[in-house]
């Protein structure tokens, strides 16, 4: 999908933009559904971006599970600082049974947002992981970026007992497109999340029943290793863009490769998808962006649901991290937003994010235009040419052409 942002009033309030509650961009349709909602009910971009992830943790579990880890750029526009806040999901400890155990990932997502969402959130923390609660306790339509990835994936996962009792709607038939997705224990997970806090996730009461979980199915997550893997906050990769800086992700993510791209010495636009990471964004009325990419190793990450809990866990892999590469581009001396972007769906996605960032930003290519050359890769985007506060009338704002994700903006 692809929108303009419409005309703007400006408010006597320092970089508020009237009648503008900012725009979204999800890789799944639902979790865009709910960033616009916290949006529209006056919530901050840190606030979208954790909300849509706990919505995408129960509406794409293929690539941003509650056992992924990734990375964000989170941007205030007034102060002019743009920061990384990276949290990679290391490998946890060795299976107990090398012959019937499996290798994960510790999961480190919940910590990447309960840290975004102390420095960048003004919502309440239980109001934003409330609504992936209800889409997992209630059921959500299947959409048709999980669908596909069910397509790609559902034999490997149907040799879990725990995710064939998740995804099989009957007589062995895993749900597709349209279905009303019901996931009990998840909803039930989330909802100690949004009672206790992310914090309980990682070193609390729920941490060591997650890992006691993890060990009885035969893998070696630890409580050791959930306290132990930490979120921080570092320096991004800047470059230059005339009045402009240009906002990468730090290695171990694909911010080199983004980077090269759009100085045009990068990769091309296509490539095969791969799935396993889902990028989104977001915007806000006084143009403030947050730009994440999270990730399971592979697509269905581990290929094991923790039984009682609901969690598809993510398959350790270092690789898999420079396959994430989220980008912002500001105005160094006004703090407004020009440029927020992601990329998913396997190697080529850096590369093609910053081919379609260069394409619209340097080269005024509409977005349409450059979104409609991916092929593989899911772009999004919202690329303000003459800034956020200064024309918001020719921003546009864009999510992959072949359906799977959604751009939305709110506004009166």
């Amino acid at each position: 999908m692809l929108s303009a942002c419409g005309p703007a009033v400006q408010k006597d309030q320092p970089g508020f933009v009237e009648g503008f509650f900012g725009t979204v961009v999800a890789d799944e349709p639902n979790a865009a559904g709910v960033g616009r909602d916290i949006l529209a009910n006056g919530g901050s971009a840190g606030d979208a971006a954790v909300a849509m992830y706990f919505a995408l943790s129960a509406t794409l579990p293929s690539a941003a599970s509650l056992g992924a880890g990734g990375v964000c750029l989170a941007h205030k526009a007034e102060t002019r600082k743009t920061e990384a806040i990276v949290f990679p999901a290391p490998p946890a400890g060795p299976a107990r049974d090398p012959r019937s155990g499996f290798d994960v990932a510790t999961p480190t997502a919940v910590r990447g947002m309960t840290l975004l969402h102390v420095r960048h959130g003004s919502a309440p923390w239980g109001t934003l992981v409330a609504h992936g609660e209800r889409l997992a306790r209630d059921g959500a339509p299947v959409s048709r970026a999980l669908a596909r990835d069910l397509q790609a994936g559902a034999a490997l996962i149907g040799q879990d007992a725990a995710a064939r009792r998740i995804f099989d709607k009957g007589n062995g038939v895993a749900v597709g497109e349209g279905d009303r997705w019901v996931q009990r224990d998840l909803g039930s997970t989330l909802a100690t999340i949004r009672v206790r806090g992310g914090v309980d996730f990682f070193q609390g009461h729920f941490a060591r029943q997650l890992a006691d979980a993890v060990q009885a199915a035969g893998g070696g997550l630890t409580l050791q290793n959930l306290r132990e893997a930490v979120a921080s906050v570092v320096e991004p990769i800047q470059a230059p863009v005339g009045s402009h800086t240009a906002w990468f992700a730090p290695p171990p993510f694909g911010g080199p490769t983004t980077q090269a791209a759009f100085a045009g010495s990068g990769g091309g636009t296509g490539g095969s998808y791969a799935g396993g990471e889902s990028g989104f964004l977001a915007v806000d009325r006084r143009g403030n962006a947050v730009a994440c990419t999270v990730g399971m190793g592979q697509l269905f990450g581990a290929r094991k649901v923790t039984p009682g809990t609901g969690i598809m866990m993510g398959a350790p892999g270092g690789g898999s991290n420079a396959m994430m590469s989220p980008m912002l581009v500001s105005n160094r001396h006004t703090g407004d937003i020009f440029l927020a972007g992601t990329a998913s769906g396997g190697l080529s996605a850096p590369a093609a994010l910053g081919n379609v960032a260069r394409q619209t930003m340097r080269e005024r290519m509409p977005l349409a235009t450059a979104l409609a050359a991916v092929n593989g890769p899911q772009v999004g985007m919202v690329v303000c040419p003459d800034g956020l506060r200064q024309n918001r009338t020719l921003c546009q704002v864009g999510a992959d052409p072949g359906g799977y994700g959604l751009a939305l903006t709110a506004g009166r």
